[in-house]
C-alpha cells in the first residue's frame, strides 16, 4: 500500500532541506489531515502488518499544471503578493521525477513500512521562484508583502466560511 501524504506535514522548516526524521509540525487542516493519515497508516502497518510505504512530495509540477499556471497568470497581471519575507522555502518537484520515485519505492522490498520525502533537486525560497517567474515574464514583481499575521487571519476567516457553506 502506497500512502500519498505531503512534506507539508513537517509545517514550516527552519533549516532546509528536512529528511524523513523531521519531526511533524503541521501549520494548517489540510497538513493535520495528512500527518493523521500517515499515522493511521503507520498504526495499520506495525499492528497488523500492512504492508506500507509513505511517499511525501513536494511541490509537485508539471504539464496541465494549474496551480503553477495560476502562480504565472498572478506574476504577469501584478496580482501576486508574497506572504511574510519570502524566504518560505519550496522543492519543485516535477512530475516525472515524482512518478520515477514512486516506482524506485514499489521496487524495492526495504521501503516498506518506511517514509520517503520525493523532491526535487534544490530548493529555492518563494521569493527566489517569484523573481524567476517575473523574469521569465519579463514583468516586475510587486514589492508588496502581506505579513503572515495578516494572512493567517485570511486564512481562518475563509476556513470558518468554508466550514458554514
Amino acid at each position: 500500500f502506497v500512502h500519498c501524504s505531503s512534506a507539508g506535514v513537517l509545517g514550516a522548516i527552519k533549516n532546509p532541506p528536512a529528511d524523513e526524521s523531521y519531526p511533524y509540525n503541521p501549520s494548517n487542516i489540510y497538513e493535520k489531515t495528512k500527518a493523521e493519515a500517515e499515522k493511521l497508516v503507520l498504526k495499520y502497518h506495525h499492528e497488523q502488518g500492512l504492508p506500507v510505504i509513505i511517499i511525501r512530495p513536494e511541490f509537485v509540477y508539471g504539464p496541465g499544471d494549474m496551480h503553477v499556471l495560476g502562480l504565472f497568470k498572478a506574476i504577469q497581471k501584478k496580482r501576486f503578493f508574497i506572504i511574510g519575507d519570502g524566504n518560505s522555502t519550496l522543492h519543485p518537484t516535477y512530475i516525472d521525477d515524482l512518478i520515477h520515485g514512486l516506482i524506485l519505492c514499489m521496487d524495492k522490498q526495504r521501503a516498506i513500512g518506511e517514509i520517503y520525502i520525493i523532491a526535487g533537486e534544490r530548493f529555492v525560497t518563494v521569493k527566489e521562484l517569484a523573481d524567476i517567474i517575473a523574469e521569465e515574464l519579463n514583468v516586475s514583481l510587486s514589492k508588496i508583502h502581506i505579513p503572515i499575521w495578516l494572512a493567517n487571519m485570511c486564512a481562518s476567516a475563509l476556513e470558518k466560511i468554508g466550514k458554514i457553506s
